[in-house]
């Protein structure tokens, strides 16, 4: 599957947030969590929103990403929930 350079940027950016949030909750927190863990549940999360998005959690809304400077939906000839999991760590 071929994505644009812009589809990619959009999922190293959301591979940067995942891992800053685990790397934050890891620094955070006094629990016994590991970094799989959170890995695991910033995908799952990442994955359902992304979901959402492609339109498979609701009929009652239809959503969109759009890239603004060139109008192009990221949505465009992929579904990201299937991208996204290439992208992100799901350990």
């Amino acid at each position: 599957m071929k994505i644009t350079d812009e589809q990619k940027l959009f999922f190293k950016k959301l591979q940067q947030i995942q891992e800053f949030v685990v790397l934050t909750s890891l620094n955070d927190s006094n629990e016994n969590v590991s970094e799989s863990e959170l890995n695991s549940v910033t995908y799952e999360t990442i994955y359902r929103v992304m979901e959402l998005i492609d339109g498979y959690m609701t009929d009652e809304l239809t959503l969109d990403l759009q890239e603004t400077s060139t109008n192009q939906s990221l949505k465009q000839g992929i579904e990201l929930h299937d991208v996204c999991a290439s992208f992100l760590r799901s350990e």
